[in-house]
C-alpha cells in the first residue's frame, strides 16, 4: 500500500470526516424512505408520480453510489490507520 506525504493525524482526521459523512449519507438516506414511506401510505400510485420516481432515483443514487463510496473510502482510511504495523509506516 502507498502513502501520501501525510502524518497518522492527517489519516486519522481525513478517517474522521469519511466517518461523519457517511453517518449523514445514513440520515438521509433513512430521512428519503420515511418520506417515501408516508407518502405511499397516503397515495397508494406514488412511486408512479414523478415526484415518486424522482425520490427513488435519489436513494437508489444514496444507497448503490453515495454510500458505497464513502464506505470503501472509510474502509480504506481504517486500514490504513488501525493496520498492525502502522508505526513502521509513518516512522
Amino acid at each position: 500500500m502507498k502513502f501520501q506525504d501525510k502524518t497518522y493525524k492527517e489519516y486519522c482526521k481525513d478517517m474522521r470526516e469519511a466517518k461523519k459523512k457517511l453517518d449523514t449519507l445514513y440520515y438521509v438516506s433513512g430521512a428519503i424512505l420515511h418520506d417515501v414511506g408516508n407518502k405511499k401510505l397516503a397515495d397508494e400510485n406514488f412511486l408512479n408520480t414523478a415526484e415518486g420516481k424522482k425520490l427513488k432515483s435519489r436513494s437508489y443514487q444514496l444507497m448503490y453510489v453515495d454510500i458505497k463510496s464513502a464506505i470503501d473510502e472509510y474502509l480504506r482510511l481504517l486500514d490504513i490507520v488501525y493496520a498492525p504495523d502502522v508505526q513502521l509506516r509513518f516512522n
